[in-house]
């Protein structure tokens, strides 16, 4: 669960949360660990997302609040060589009233942030936020999932308006060696969303657009990304859909032309709380064009992904849990042509805080 004030105000409950933290900051934090079984490349101990951050607000005076929050990965496996520190998450600092709030800093684009809840999300190959069981992670230094954290990010949320909430989000460049420095403009992300992920209907659009600007100096790359999704929770049940489009512009280098394509998935999602157990399930139909490398065409063939998991619920907070699912033409680094498929099973621990 996405536990940040970014968020909260996302799904239309900004005002509680605020009020609520105002004061003393709020630690907060996931410790999540499970064994991963994948064919053709064994076992291994995985860290899925543990994390830890602070976050709070204080009050300015006329209306006014400031907000902000400090997130950073946990390392729970490997030789401990990071002191058991990671990345950065989700990291910010704003001002929130009645205009609604501004935020600068680290942070999911609007548009990831409009995905449907995702109980398989902490996986490395089942999560929608890798892309790589939605198939869209295409490998190489672009991600084709649209599944974006940025640096560099100035984010605008609007107050709730019936029900409706608007979101945008400006990127500046996030390579360090451009030679020149980038307008805010060089990126951005917006979404307008309906309802609330919680309970009852939810429904939203988003779109971002990424300019070669963005990156390195030898990845030309235009990148749109297209997103609805809908939702509807109650008493236990969360059913969802979700569609997917990743618009690219061909280029010509002195290597010939590349036009690495257009490509699109629906991912269908279900999960069922009775008692202490949560079984879930999601699928991903995914549609490839023909991609053109260096003047080389390579086929595509489309896809199909799923995933299957049960949570048993140890405590309020703790919860074990199995998964299984199965990537088409899946790697390590994301899906490639010709590819063979992956079956991963996986067992794990997760405690929040």
């Amino acid at each position: 669960m996405k536990k940040n004030i970014l968020a909260v105000a996302i799904a239309g409950a900004m005002a509680a949360p605020l009020a609520a933290n105002a004061g003393a900051p709020t630690l907060y934090g996931q410790m999540n660990v499970a064994i991963d079984s994948v064919s053709d490349n064994g076992s291994a101990f995985v860290n899925r997302n543990s994390r830890l951050g602070v976050k709070g607000s204080e009050d300015l005076g006329n209306g006014l609040k400031a907000v902000y929050q400090l997130e950073t990965t946990l390392t729970l496996q490997g030789d401990n060589s990071a002191n058991g520190w990671g990345g950065l998450r989700n990291t910010f600092v704003g001002v929130s009233g009645g205009f609604g709030t501004v935020v600068a800093g680290r942070h999911d684009t609007p548009l990831r942030m409009i995905q449907p809840t995702d109980r398989f999300n902490d996986s490395f190959y089942l999560g929608n936020n890798t892309g790589r069981f939605g198939g869209l992670n295409l490998g190489g230094g672009v991600n084709f999932s649209g599944e974006d954290r940025l640096d560099n990010m100035v984010a605008y949320i609007s107050p709730n308006m019936n029900g409706f909430q608007v979101v945008f989000g400006g990127i500046t460049t996030a390579a360090e060696d451009r030679e020149n420095r980038q307008s805010l403009g060089n990126a951005y992300s917006a979404a307008v969303q309906y309802g609330s992920k919680r309970d009852g209907l939810y429904a939203a659009v988003g779109v971002t657009q990424r300019t070669s600007d963005l990156y390195a100096k030898d990845e030309n790359i235009d990148q749109q990304n297209i997103r609805a999704t809908v939702q509807y929770a109650d008493s236990g049940l969360v059913v969802s859909a979700m569609y997917n489009q990743v618009n690219t512009k061909s280029f010509d280098d002195t290597n010939g032309k590349t036009d690495l394509g257009n490509h699109n998935n629906i991912v269908v999602g279900a999960a069922y709380t009775m008692g202490d157990f949560t079984p879930r399930a999601k699928i991903a139909f995914v549609s490839y064009d023909d991609i053109t490398q260096n003047g080389n065409k390579d086929k595509n063939k489309d896809a199909t992904n799923y995933a299957l998991g049960l949570d048993y619920a140890l405590g309020k907070r703790t919860r074990t849990f199995v998964e299984y699912g199965v990537l088409d033409k899946n790697s390590l680094t994301g899906v490639r042509v010709g590819d063979k498929s992956t079956d991963v099973f996986t067992v794990g621990l997760a405690h929040s805080f």
